[in-house]
């Protein structure tokens, strides 16, 4: 099954956009329309040295801590989150291990609560209170919006979330059209005027705007002459809605009967 994907992800490449995956630090110069909430976590780790950015799933949490950062002249440094992130972090924030304009970023901060046991939880937490009272480097993390109060199981970690938290609500519509018109106009792509009216439409309001925008734009480049998407381009690739979808049916239909049966296992 993975080999099929890589194939597929193969077919699009050149598109400035980076269909479902985040935006990392290689590709802050395409990233867009999330100035506002870039601005904000800058501000809040010059002046506190901590941000968390809280958001649902697909908002655009860890494209703008790792791409966002970056762009603005940060040199970030990505823990993922989980049972080793502790470990990292004494690492990270060790003297000397950070000098200059650098940012410790802990991406998915909600994985704590998935795979570390409370204790392991209690020491991460104290480690980030103890990094940020020592005046370390700036941390940053992301978080997802539905586990935001269980941060308060730890007080001392619970104050600092609450006085230093970004949330990120759904992109305004000059924040989608930067999303679909600068990495286009950065790569020389031209994108008609009803594409990027239709795309906005379908994605104002959205919570994972970014995500839905930026997989349906590589279709549609895909689908392309990869010098100008046009409406009948992204229509054929069903459009914001229908992109993710329709992807996954040529991926399925591709695979030999076994990759198909162990693919339905996974799904169910």
């Amino acid at each position: 099954v993975g080999s099929v994907r890589v194939v597929r992800d193969a077919a699009g490449a050149g598109a400035p956009w980076r269909g479902i995956d985040c935006y990392t630090e290689t590709d802050a110069s395409a990233f867009f329309g999330r100035e506002r909430a870039v601005r904000s976590l800058d501000r809040l780790l010059r002046d506190g040295g901590f941000a968390v950015v809280v958001g649902p799933s697909g908002s655009g949490k860890s494209s703008i801590l790792r791409a966002g950062l970056s762009r603005i002249g940060w040199e970030v440094r990505t823990i993922p989150a989980g049972a080793a992130t502790l470990d990292e972090l004494h690492d990270a924030v060790r003297p000397g291990a950070v000098e200059g304009r650098r940012v410790v970023v802990i991406d998915g901060l909600e994985a704590v609560f998935r795979e570390c046991s409370a204790e392991e939880r209690t020491s991460l937490f104290d480690a980030l209170v103890a990094a940020v009272e020592a005046g370390g480097p700036p941390i940053a993390c992301g978080l997802r919006s539905d586990v935001y109060g269980d941060c308060a199981s730890h007080r001392e970690f619970a104050a600092l979330v609450s006085s230093n938290h970004l949330l990120l609500g759904p992109p305004d519509e000059a924040d989608l059209r930067s999303m679909v018109e600068e990495p286009a106009a950065l790569a020389g792509i031209e994108v008609d005027e009803d594409v990027v009216d239709e795309v906005v439409d379908d994605v104002l309001g959205e919570a994972a705007a970014l995500p839905l925008l930026s997989f349906a734009l590589a279709e549609t480049y895909r689908e392309s002459d990869r010098q100008r998407l046009r409406r009948k381009d992204y229509r054929a690739v069903g459009g914001a809605q229908g992109a993710i979808a329709r992807s996954a049916e040529i991926v399925f239909d591709s695979l030999t009967p076994p990759e198909a049966a162990a693919a339905r296992d996974l799904i169910c």
